[in-house]
């Protein structure tokens, strides 16, 4: 009794099952959707940067653009804006006396002041960004 016929139609029946075991089509990979507190703090963060470049920009050579972040009685000039995270925003400047001084701060709470002023300083600050 000859089986290699057997082998052979044996083999191409498992290959038939494993092809019907394939589904027919793909699921599509769905884009991961962002919590809306994340889109909010990365569009402030886009927002904030854009518009103080922009500030900054415009400035004549004479000028300077000094950016003040004031919470009650404190008054700090900010030098550098650091996103840690997507709540939480760190603030560095100078404070009235000329002290290094931070604020960590949720960026909904954050409320900047703007002025471009005239300046005889031979190095402007540029103010900084950086993110985690």
């Amino acid at each position: 009794m000859d089986l290699s016929n057997y082998k052979t139609d044996i083999a191409a029946l498992q290959d038939r099952l494993q092809s019907l075991a394939r589904p027919a089509y793909t699921v599509p990979v769905m884009p991961r959707i962002k919590p809306i507190s994340v889109q909010q703090a990365e569009s402030f963060q886009e927002g904030i940067e854009e518009v103080i470049d922009e500030m900054q920009t415009a400035l004549g050579p004479d000028e300077e653009l000094w950016v003040y972040y004031t919470n009650g009685l404190e008054l700090i000039r900010v030098k550098h804006i650091y996103m840690s995270s997507t709540n939480v925003a760190v603030i560095s400047g100078t404070d009235a006396e000329g002290n290094e001084a931070r604020v960590v701060a949720h960026y909904n709470a954050l409320q900047f002041v703007c002025k471009a002023v005239k300046t005889t300083e031979r190095e402007k600050v540029k103010i900084g960004f950086s993110y985690s």
